[in-house]
């Protein structure tokens, strides 16, 4: 699933993943999504793992850190 938002100048793209784990053929949905949207400054795969992570770009972020982000 994949989302789009804007706080400010910032636009992130977001895909949502039930797994515990990340591979990267799992990127190419939300890469697609940002190409797509070239105002689009963060890539964002939230999942349910313990490890923040970055492949390729993508900010991989387990559910809780990804809250911790949000404004509010």
């Amino acid at each position: 699933m994949d989302f789009v938002l804007s706080f400010g100048r910032e636009t992130w793209g977001i895909e949502v993943k039930s797994g515990r784990r990340v591979h990267t053929n799992m990127l190419r949905g939300l890469k697609g999504l940002a190409y797509r949207n070239p105002q689009v400054t963060r890539k964002i795969l939230v999942f349910l793992g313990t490890r923040p992570l970055l492949l390729d770009g993508v900010e991989v972020l387990p559910l809780e850190d990804f809250l911790a982000l949000l404004p509010g």
